[in-house]
């Protein structure tokens, strides 16, 4: 993750069953938000078609992908 105050990378523990064909895209800012109100174990659960379920131990939290971002052509 990065942001205007540096940025960080942490590893996770993760059970991969399936992986998709393509890569799913989320609004980081809105998990960040998420995350910052919640200590303790959270689990991050991804369906086949992107689907993020984020769950604490009082709480459940539903994400769906994003279209990737589009790169903007410049006149010449």
């Amino acid at each position: 993750m990065e942001s205007a105050y540096g940025s960080s990378v942490a590893p996770v523990k993760a059970l991969v069953l399936s992986a998709p064909s393509q890569p799913f895209y989320y609004n980081a800012q809105a998990l960040l938000n998420c995350l910052r109100l919640h200590s303790g174990t959270i689990t991050l659960e991804f369906d086949a078609g992107g689907l993020l379920a984020i769950r604490t131990r009082d709480s459940q939290y539903i994400q769906s992908p994003m279209r990737p971002a589009s790169q903007v052509r410049r006149a010449a």
